[in-house]
């Protein structure tokens, strides 16, 4: 063999090794955000806060970002911006609509880059029940009572056009 086969050959093995080496010093540099996750109030279905307890996990993670929004339609909000990675969050379920599923998104980041997108659910739900009285009470009763034949005595004097001194007064016969 020529030496110019021999010199391309070498070539040619120098630039795999060095494609593996970067690869490998790749891994060992650093990876982006994993084992990523969320829990909105312990894993709780239902709340009837509208301020929600956020537990998150992500290896390797230095900073965090979230939306949350109805998941009616998607109308989910903008990204927050930024902020250092923290294993616990309270958040505002956005806009707060009654028997609402909320959604709430979180995604993290390092200098090696960005993890995917993972969610958690919860169900807004604000107990809306009153208490009713069983029985109405005396006092009410009478006052509707009185009210009642209040207004029934107005309504016959101007259905009969019972005279006053101011009608006369003013509309002479």
């Amino acid at each position: 063999m020529s030496k110019w086969k021999y010199f391309i050959i070498c070539l040619l093995i120098l630039i795999g090794l060095n494609l593996v080496l970067l690869r490998s010093f790749a891994t060992l540099a650093g990876n982006k955000p994993t084992d990523i996750s969320i829990s909105i109030s312990d894993g709780a279905m239902t709340t009837n806060n509208v301020l929600v307890n956020i537990t998150i996990s992500a290896k390797d993670a230095s900073e965090m970002c979230f939306r949350n929004g109805t998941e009616v339609g998607e109308q989910i909000a903008n990204w927050t911006q930024w902020e250092p990675y923290a294993k616990t969050k309270q958040l505002y379920l956005a806009d707060s609509v009654n028997n609402t599923r909320y959604k709430i998104q979180v995604k993290f980041k390092n200098a090696y880059g960005e993890s995917n997108i993972t969610s958690d659910t919860i169900f807004f739900m604000v107990d809306t029940e009153e208490e009713v009285p069983e029985q109405l009470s005396d006092t009410f009763i009478i006052t509707c009572f009185i009210g009642f034949i209040l207004i029934g005595i107005v309504v016959i004097a101007i259905i009969i056009d019972i005279p006053t001194k101011s009608k006369k007064k003013y509309f002479p016969d």
